[in-house]
């Protein structure tokens, strides 16, 4: 393609593709239903995706079983557990429901004259497994959705959670600055040594990390103040990528166990102080080798973005399909 038909198609990816997964349908994010989901805000107060679909979909998963165990009794719970047993085979979970359904059926037949006290709870439960199975004959979604997005920001206008006010863009941190309350109260942050540091708000140092930054004021406050500096939210590093970050730290200690083995070697002078040594050099270049294989895996991010943000993200796909 040429430059200019290569800059057209730029032009038209999106600037961040992520995914969201939720226990709910909906068509459009809104930012006043924050907290129907997870509801941690660990990060900032905002509306999360993932760069990983499987981090997305781990999360609809884990939400849409709890949104179902909020109420045990319900028809729509036995019917996302039968759902969740078969993986979401709906003939097999239907089986399962007739099963118990006949069940609770033969028992309510055989007691329903000489227990006039509990024959109700058997009622309702006859009722529950019929709705059940009317639910999954019909189709309902149950098993939550995964949500695939564009984000119209570049990764670069984002916070970096992961990193200080001053590792960030000289832009981002004067929006930084320019959005703290100007309240002159001091404050307690911990700057990227771990030194416990007293500061006012507008006067915090390069080296202390946004992630103090975030938690230290109110979170909602500064979401907004740093929206309305110019800041459309915040990137941070997954878990999985958490780790891969120690991974680098393996590699760099391997690399220094490899280093004094070889040293060792070359200083050997009998034949089993260089067997001893070998066996050292052998077992050091094993170990940067499974650093290496760590250290390999991909670096993924999450992404927050903030009340008022809501027109940058547009919805291009559920469970796979384009919408």
């Amino acid at each position: 393609a040429s430059e200019e038909g290569q800059e057209a198609i730029r032009t038209l990816l999106p600037a961040i593709r992520a995914f969201h997964g939720s226990p709910y349908d909906f068509d459009r994010f809104d930012a006043t239903r924050i907290g129907t989901g997870e509801g941690g805000q660990a990060f900032g107060h905002g509306l999360y995706f993932a760069e990983a679909e499987v981090v997305a979909r781990t999360y609809r998963d884990s939400l849409t079983s709890a949104r179902a165990g909020t109420d045990a009794t319900s028809s729509e719970a036995a019917a996302q557990r039968a759902l969740d047993v078969h993986g979401g085979d709906r003939a097999k979970a239907r089986e399962e429901i007739n099963s118990n359904l006949r069940s609770v059926t033969r028992t309510y037949e055989r007691i329903k004259d000489t227990r006039p006290d509990i024959a109700p709870n058997y009622v309702e439960q006859i009722r529950k497994y019929e709705d059940a199975l009317r639910l999954i004959d019909e189709g309902a979604h149950l098993q939550g959705r995964l949500y695939e997005v564009s984000i119209d920001v570049e990764p670069e206008q984002l916070l970096d959670y992961d990193k200080t006010l001053g590792e960030q863009s000289p832009e981002l941190a004067a929006a930084v600055r320019s959005a703290m309350p100007k309240d002159g109260v001091p404050r307690r942050l911990l700057n990227r040594s771990g030194r416990v540091l007293e500061v006012t708000a507008d006067s915090i140092p390069d080296d202390v990390k946004i992630e103090q930054i975030l938690t230290t004021f109110d979170r909602r406050a500064i979401s907004e103040a740093l929206r309305e500096a110019g800041i459309p939210g915040i990137r941070y590093l997954d878990q999985g990528s958490r780790t891969l970050t120690d991974f680098q730290t393996e590699l760099t200690m391997a690399e220094g166990l490899l280093g004094n083995a070889e040293w060792r070697l070359g200083q050997a002078k009998t034949e089993a102080e260089k067997a001893a040594a070998t066996a050292g050099v052998e077992s050091a270049r094993q170990r940067v080798k499974q650093a290496q294989d760590k250290v390999a895996g991909k670096v993924t991010s999450n992404y927050v973005i903030f009340p008022g943000g809501e027109h940058l993200i547009k919805i291009v796909a559920k469970d796979g399909k384009p919408v």
